[in-house]
């Protein structure tokens, strides 16, 4: 018998730092002149535009921070000093990067009944993102030793690889 356990959102957080991260952004460009909510709807249309196309990717948060900057600049006509362009990308690809590394906080019980679990099942992570962020995001939650198996997806659609783990493992 196995348990295959969802990461994100039910056995660690991690939501609530990327709102931070789109708390930031928006903070940063109303500095700049841009209502927050206008750059914070703005950032998940290029963020959330773009991921039938690349999925989870780790390099697309920062890209896109990036993209939804340049694109409010042009259309809200502000004036960024040439010199200071490379200062303001890496002042939004450290706020794009930040969820990604944090360490992770696990719900309450969640150690608890995973090394119940892990006694009478073979336990498996399963979760979307980058595989280096998740591996990581495994191990700094100190779970690495409780599961026995990943699924580690770039795309949403985790309900056809469990199947396919299934019937490879025949559970």
């Amino acid at each position: 018998a196995a348990l295959l356990v969802d990461m994100d959102g039910t056995t660690v957080v991690c939501q609530p730092y990327f709102d931070e991260a789109n708390e930031e952004f928006g903070t940063f460009m109303s500095l700049m002149g841009v209502p927050k909510a206008t750059a914070i709807e703005a950032l998940h249309r290029v963020y959330y535009g773009s991921m039938p196309l690349r999925g989870f990717e780790r390099e697309r948060f920062p890209e896109a921070l990036i993209e939804c900057y340049e694109h409010l600049v042009k259309e809200h006509s502000l004036k960024v000093a040439a010199e200071d362009v490379d200062n303001i990308h890496s002042i939004l690809k450290g706020i794009a990067s930040a969820p990604f590394f944090r360490k992770p906080k696990l719900f309450a019980n969640a150690v608890e009944e995973l090394t119940r679990a892990h006694d009478r099942f073979l336990l498996v992570a399963v979760t979307v993102g980058d595989f280096e962020v998740q591996q990581y995001k495994i191990r700094q939650a100190g779970l690495d030793k409780l599961f026995d198996d990943r699924i580690i997806t770039l795309q949403e659609a985790k309900d056809e690889l469990v199947a396919e783990y299934m019937a490879d493992y025949n559970i």
